[in-house]
């Protein structure tokens, strides 16, 4: 779901850019928000990877050159999340009158970015689940996801001067994010390991890419 990463991406902007925001945060919470340009250099690198695969299942066909033909539409999780997100942005709107509006709004974006990350993981364990393979998915891919939350974690605590605790509390954003992927590839290796013999079953053209 590109769309969640156009959220993070947005919340980034603001917090890196904004000097209002940053002077609302440091009111609120006596400090400078912990963003820097790796972070917009993040989210952009995640829009841009989404919208390249974005590409290939819309457009796969004349663009790409794929065998498979099949129309694609938007899933009903996609248009209940999209409404759920015009109905937070008039409520934003409605509520110009707070005191700190744009800070709370590019908070909220990131709240809704950890929403949608939190549901575009579980159709993919649903569907390993239901086929009791990994067929198609990457054990490379999970061991950089968890090396990038690491990094992440560490970048945090380095920047901060706060103790623990407060420095997670002052970056919920992104630390609801690692959260959200560290558990998730945490589910991806338990299902590596309990399909894995259901894997060695399959023609060896078929077998997981690893």
């Amino acid at each position: 779901m590109s769309f969640g990463d156009f959220c993070g991406w947005a919340c980034a902007i603001i917090w890196v850019y904004n000097e209002q925001v940053q002077s609302q945060f440091e009111q609120a919470y006596g400090t400078r928000p912990v963003l820097a340009l790796s972070d917009l250099f993040y989210a952009l690198h995640g829009v841009f990877v989404l919208l390249l695969l974005w590409s290939q299942c819309v457009l796969g066909h004349p663009l790409w050159g794929f065998q498979d033909r099949r129309r694609h539409r938007v899933h009903r999780v996609t248009q209940i999340i999209l409404s759920l997100f015009i109905i937070f942005l008039v409520f934003n709107w409605f509520r110009r009158d707070l005191e700190f509006q744009l800070l709370s709004f590019s908070i909220n974006l990131a709240y809704f970015k950890i929403g949608i990350s939190c549901v575009k993981y579980i159709p993919q364990v649903i569907h390993n689940w239901k086929r009791k393979s990994m067929y198609g998915s990457s054990k490379a891919q999970i061991i950089l996801d968890y090396t990038g939350s690491m990094f992440a974690v560490m970048e945090v605590l380095v920047k901060n001067d706060k103790p623990v605790l407060e420095a997670i509390a002052l970056n919920r954003g992104k630390y609801g994010l690692i959260v959200i992927s560290m558990i998730f590839d945490t589910i991806f290796t338990g299902q590596f390991y309990k399909y894995s013999s259901e894997d060695l079953k399959l023609p060896l053209k078929e077998k997981s890419v690893v």
